[in-house]
């Protein structure tokens, strides 16, 4: 199965809650999640994806690493041979099993809410439950709304949120669809389940690069640079 497929663009005011013990809404934590990774300055992030077969399976059928990066208004996301990288004034994609690099630029939206567009998880889903774990977490659950929206690949979303610094340790997405796994060396469809296990470093030093690093944008002109003086340039598409 292609990495790519289950990259989810995820992690992404402030309310004070009046009562010791008192269960918030969904909205209010979330919009704290949106803010903590908004006012953080600089961070790196593993990510360890583990896909399951069946919708509460306990078999990883395939394991992998992502990382995040963040320094000032810079961004770095990294899965496979694939990063992304936003700059101040521009967003580009190096993929180096394509030998493609595409580029916009503008600034792309979704950091501007904090990690990625965790605000539009409401436009899509319904809050089903929020539950405290270990007095340490918030548990929030989110359901498709609409059942039939096929574009969405997850029906189910589940975050679990440290409620002292309300970043994200984890998230558990289930796919609305069957997708393929391998069984006995051919492909069967089976409902699946991703979890995303999140480590964060703040103390980490970010190396902040900029665009020139990789193209020399003249005009209508835009060549890679060494070493990938060989890929195929190309703006992306609003």
């Amino acid at each position: 199965m292609k990495k790519s497929r289950y990259i989810v663009a995820f992690f992404f005011v402030v309310n004070t809650f009046t009562a010791v013990g008192q269960v918030p809404d969904a909205k209010e934590v979330i919009n704290r999640v949106m803010e903590y990774y908004k006012n953080v300055h600089e961070y790196h992030i593993t990510m360890n994806f583990n896909l399951f077969r069946g919708k509460d399976g306990k078999k990883s059928s395939q394991f992998y690493q992502g990382f995040m990066e963040k320094k000032g208004t810079f961004h770095k996301n990294t899965v496979g041979q694939t990063q992304v990288f936003q700059f101040k004034d521009h967003r580009m994609i190096l993929d180096k099993a394509k030998k493609t690099i595409q580029f916009s630029n503008e600034g792309h939206k979704d950091h501007k809410d904090g990690f990625g567009g965790l605000n539009a998880l409401f436009e899509n889903y319904n809050q089903v439950k929020i539950a405290s774990m270990n007095d340490a977490y918030w548990i929030c659950e989110f359901s498709l709304k609409n059942q039939q929206f096929t574009q969405m690949q997850y029906d189910k979303v589940v975050l679990h949120i440290h409620k002292e610094r309300y970043n994200i340790s984890k998230q558990l997405l289930y796919f609305a669809a069957k997708v393929p796994f391998s069984e006995n060396g051919k492909q069967v469809l089976d409902y699946g389940r991703m979890e995303i296990t999140i480590k964060e470093d703040t103390k980490r030093e970010i190396k902040r690069s900029k665009i020139s690093d990789y193209l020399i944008l003249d005009g209508q002109q835009h060549i890679a640079k060494p070493p990938y003086q060989h890929y195929e340039v190309k703006q992306l598409s609003k």
